[in-house]
């Protein structure tokens, strides 16, 4: 289960930077 519970906070933590990576991006790119 230890690694279950590993994959998936590498998953959420990878899916959460890249979503913050799009709406800074998008927000540069407004301005």
């Amino acid at each position: 289960p230890g690694t279950v519970v590993c994959d998936y906070m590498s998953f959420v933590f990878m899916f959460l930077s890249i979503a913050t990576s799009n709406l800074v991006a998008t927000s540069l790119a407004r301005k």
